[in-house]
């Protein structure tokens, strides 16, 4: 199969994001959050937080259909001095196939003078082995990040290795 990694357009790709995002989170985290925080999380609530993403998104297509995509942003808010990678999705028909690496690295390529910072739910075994084939490792760093009214996400930093 052929894909194309290409940056986001927000009124040709607003639809495609959505999409992912909402069908990703409810097979990725399938266990890892509750199932009320899951359902909470369709493409209607992905559309209104796209209006909110100063960020950098790049997306994969397989054809005409749509397969992941990538948030990041050049200055972490929680580390000024790194870059970060605010969400990595790729659509499960499409996993194992190097769309989620391609889309890394794409990523990564856009800010070479600067480390790369991310955050992964604790928990998740899947979303910290697949950075750590990416160069990252775990730095010990946890916090606690409000999701929804009545919900928080416990995330583990990594970053890239120096």
């Amino acid at each position: 199969m052929s894909f194309q990694i290409r940056p986001y357009v927000k009124d040709k790709d607003e639809e495609a994001w959505a999409y992912i995002r909402a069908k990703t989170w409810q097979t990725a985290y399938e266990g890892l959050l509750p199932p009320a925080v899951l359902e909470q999380v369709d493409i209607e609530q992905s559309l209104r937080i796209l209006d909110h993403i100063p960020y950098e998104i790049i997306m994969a297509y397989d054809g005409d259909s749509p397969a992941g995509y990538i948030v990041f942003t050049e200055q972490s808010t929680t580390d000024p001095s790194k870059a970060e990678i605010l969400s990595l999705n790729v659509l499960m028909e499409y996993e194992n196939q190097g769309i989620g690496t391609a889309l890394c690295l794409e990523a990564l390529s856009h800010h070479q003078t600067r480390k790369f910072r991310l955050e992964v739910l604790e928990g998740d075994t899947a979303g910290i082995s697949f950075f750590q084939k990416q160069g990252f490792v775990l730095t010990g760093n946890k916090r606690i990040i409000p999701f929804l009214p009545t919900y928080a996400l416990e995330v583990l930093e990594m970053t890239q290795k120096p």
